[in-house]
């Protein structure tokens, strides 16, 4: 998740409210499987929004990612800037206190998003290359097996 991608939240809530208001007056068939798609497809990408910020532990990050993308707007009302931010946050922060705290913020789950997929894909290069060793070994038994068997098991490795 990134702060370009965050700052879609409100975008995707109109457009939610669109396509209700759209689906509640009656659409043609074909308007409204498509409706009902993009309205779970907005749906899913909010809720992870909304649990990206939920599970941030540092309070003042936590609370300016709150003000800056997800709480809405009174109507009419502009998007805030981090120095509304700082404002609504308090305790003497500063704009340029909260931005990059929250820029340090993203740069660190950037770093960590970025380990936890090499450690993920090394995992899975370990499981396969166990597998196809562990298929080598039951192979290697299988050819002191009759024949027939050997040539069922034989197809089924070779997959590998």
């Amino acid at each position: 998740m990134t702060l370009e991608e965050l700052k879609k939240y409100r975008s995707y809530c109109s457009e939610l409210k669109e396509i209700k208001r759209e689906l509640n007056s009656g659409t043609s068939e074909e308007s409204s499987t498509w409706l009902l798609y993009r309205q779970k497809e907005l749906e899913d990408k909010t809720k992870a929004m909304e649990q990206f910020v939920d599970s941030i532990h540092d309070y003042k990050i936590y609370r300016a990612l709150r003000i800056y993308c997800i709480e809405p707007l009174d109507e009419n009302a502009k998007a805030p800037d981090w120095e509304d931010v700082a404002c609504k946050i308090g305790n003497g922060c500063t704009e340029s206190a909260i931005r990059k705290a929250v820029s340090r913020y993203f740069k660190k789950f950037e770093k960590i998003s970025q380990n936890v997929t090499n450690v993920t894909h090394y995992i899975f290069n370990c499981v396969i290359l166990e597998i196809r060793s562990s298929f080598k070994l039951f192979q290697y038994l299988l050819s002191f097996c009759s024949t027939p068997v050997f040539l069922y098991f034989d197809r089924a490795i070779g997959l590998f």
